[in-house]
């Protein structure tokens, strides 16, 4: 499902723009992830619909958040090539609220060649307020010594870049770029040789509802929001032909946060459901 896949992999680079220098005004996961009142977990459940073809599996994730909104602890469980999957994950920061680590502990997985990868972070404040974020993924021990990601930000904190760099060579690649219209995202386009390609664009409404344009290998990938940030449709475009779609219903707890959440292929069958279960601080 490749338009899911590129969404959720925004999301995963978005819930990195943690804004979290010293001088920065630091948001923590409740904001990030549009979470409503004080969350202290989430449990939930993804089920595919068994009638139809390849689509029967079953997965949890658990999350779990400390008293100031950040994210401590996920724990995951599927099931991968019939064989059961379970992977936690824990969140570690320094006095300021800034992420240091991501612990990935893969508990079923037997073979060392197949242990997933933790992160660990370093920052880099400049004496105007912006600043970068350093990362790097590893198995056994963070190593900066050959390669790093880095995340540019000015000093509200908004993502400006993100790069790969290559300590040796001391080149870049991967290298992305994020702009801003009235603040708000408006495009991220991939930068080569210092040319725009690539761009996924923003466009919102007066409803605070958007759309987003993704441009995924020779398709694109037109996504719906409403103004809370819930995907609505998504379509696949291939030379300019709708080829494809989804949309996708919700219902909501009290606080406004999804308790349910369905997607329907095209021929308006439910494909998967996801369920939601809170727990809150107060």
């Amino acid at each position: 499902e490749i338009f899911m896949n590129k969404h959720i992999l925004f999301l995963f680079l978005f819930s990195f723009s943690t804004s979290a220098f010293a001088l920065f005004p630091i948001e923590n996961d409740w904001a990030k992830h549009h979470l409503q009142g004080k969350v202290k977990s989430i449990k939930s459940k993804e089920e595919g619909n068994s009638a139809l073809p390849d689509n029967g599996s079953v997965s949890y994730l658990d999350a779990f958040y400390n008293e100031q909104g950040f994210l401590i602890k996920e724990k995951e469980q599927g099931v991968l090539f019939d064989n059961e999957k379970i992977t936690i994950r824990h969140y570690k920061y320094d006095a300021q609220n800034r992420l240091l680590e991501i612990q990935d502990d893969n508990v079923t997985e037997t073979n060392p060649e197949l242990k997933t990868f933790s992160a660990f972070y370093r920052y880099v404040d400049n004496p105007d307020g912006s600043g970068v974020v350093q990362f790097v993924e590893y198995k056994d021990t963070p190593d900066f010594s050959s390669s790093y990601k880095e995340h540019f930000y000015d000093k509200a904190g908004t993502l400006l870049k993100t790069q790969e760099y290559d300590v040796e060579n001391k080149t870049t690649s991967d290298i992305k770029k994020y702009d801003y219209e009235n603040g708000k995202l408006s495009k991220i386009c991939r930068i080569e040789d210092n040319v725009e390609r690539d761009c996924d664009t923003y466009h919102y409404q007066n409803d605070g509802s958007f759309t987003e344009s993704l441009n995924v290998f020779i398709n694109s990938v037109k996504n719906y929001f409403d103004k809370n940030h819930h995907l609505l449709k998504s379509e696949i475009f291939s030379v300019g032909k709708r080829i494809n779609w989804v949309t996708l219903s919700y219902q909501f707890d009290k606080h406004g946060n999804v308790i349910e959440e369905i997607i329907y292929n095209k021929d308006g069958v439910w494909k998967t459901k996801k369920t939601y279960q809170y727990e809150y601080y107060e």
